[in-house]
């Protein structure tokens, strides 16, 4: 079993290396800042150490579809069936606290906001105020986060809504 548990991490790292160094670099800042999170909330770092790196893997090829905001859907539907597909990892997965579902629900809502578990909602807040962030926002929600989460959820939900609703109105104006 640990064997098929490896090559399902050797599929994760060779997806990782198909990233560009941009979104490898701030998929590293999401992890530090889930973990950082997981453990203030004690949350099961396996699990959340799993999320945070799922949570771009198919961002390029959702971009590439025109579906950038459900690239969380496609990590997720990419996990789920690459563990369905090697069988007895689930086993493997759960004996190291992993479920398999809660990992794709929090992966899939994770643009968004819409519908987050906790570890969720630590992605979420981790995506959005990881240390390479450079807007001050990332850096005022993650001083919220360390004190309670779910009033840094919502204030990241409404902040990344905005940012996406500017983004939506520029690129109208653009003709994109």
């Amino acid at each position: 079993m640990e064997k098929v548990a490896k090559e399902i991490f050797y599929e994760i790292k060779r997806k990782l290396k198909c990233l560009d160094r941009n979104r490898l670099i701030h998929t590293y800042g999401v992890l530090w800042a889930a973990l950082n999170l997981a453990e203030k909330y004690k949350q099961n770092l396996n699990e959340v150490f799993l999320v945070a790196v799922l949570h771009d893997l198919l961002r390029e090829e959702a971009r590439k579809k025109g579906d950038i905001l459900k690239h969380g859907e496609y990590a997720a539907r990419w996990f789920n069936n690459l563990v369905n597909k090697k069988g007895v990892v689930e086993k493997v997965l759960k004996s190291w606290g992993i479920k398999v579902d809660e990992v794709c629900e929090a992966v899939s809502c994770h643009v968004l906001g819409e519908g987050c578990n906790f570890i969720g909602k630590i992605l979420f807040i981790a995506d959005y105020s990881e240390p390479m962030r450079k807007h001050k926002e990332a850096y005022i929600v993650w001083r919220i986060a360390l004190k309670n989460i779910d009033e840094a959820f919502l204030k990241s939900k409404v902040l990344k809504r905005v940012y996406f609703e500017s983004r939506s109105r520029l690129q109208r104006l653009n003709g994109e």
